[in-house]
C-alpha cells in the first residue's frame, strides 16, 4: 500500500494509509463539529479497533468500527468538551505481519495511552 501526506485548507493534515493490503483508508468529516469519545479494542500485542463518538450539531454520533473483531482489553477515551479539549498528535507503532501494535493520543491537555504492545 503506497502512503502519502497532505494537507487541506481547513489545516488537516492526513497521512496514510499504512498498513495490509486488506484494509481500506477511511475518513469520518462530513459535518462534524469534533470528537467526543475514542473507543479502542485492544490485545497483548495489537490494536483491534477503533470507534468513535462524534458531537455534530449538538447531537452524539456513533461512528462505524474500524477495525476487526476481538481483543482483551477495551478502553474508552472521554474527551472534557466543557475545556475544550483536542487532539493535536497521534503516535503508534505498526508491525509489517500485525498491523497496529501500539497507538497514543496526545490533546492539548493530556495524553492517552499508549494502548496495545509495548
Amino acid at each position: 500500500m503506497k502512503a502519502s501526506t497532505s494537507a487541506s485548507e481547513d489545516g488537516l493534515i492526513t497521512a496514510g494509509p499504512y498498513g495490509s493490503s486488506t484494509g481500506k483508508q477511511w475518513e469520518d468529516r462530513d459535518g462534524i463539529d469534533r470528537i467526543a469519545q475514542i473507543f479502542i479494542s485492544y490485545g497483548e500485542s495489537t490494536i483491534k479497533s477503533l470507534q468513535f463518538n462524534y458531537l455534530k450539531n449538538g447531537n452524539l454520533h456513533l461512528s462505524e468500527r474500524y477495525g476487526g473483531s476481538g481483543g482483551v482489553n477495551f478502553k474508552t477515551i472521554d474527551f472534557d468538551l466543557e475545556s475544550s479539549e483536542y487532539i493535536t498528535w497521534v503516535s503508534g507503532r505498526h508491525h509489517r505481519c500485525y498491523g497496529l501494535v501500539s497507538l497514543t493520543i496526545g490533546t492539548n491537555k493530556s495524553k492517552y495511552g499508549p494502548f496495545g504492545g509495548k
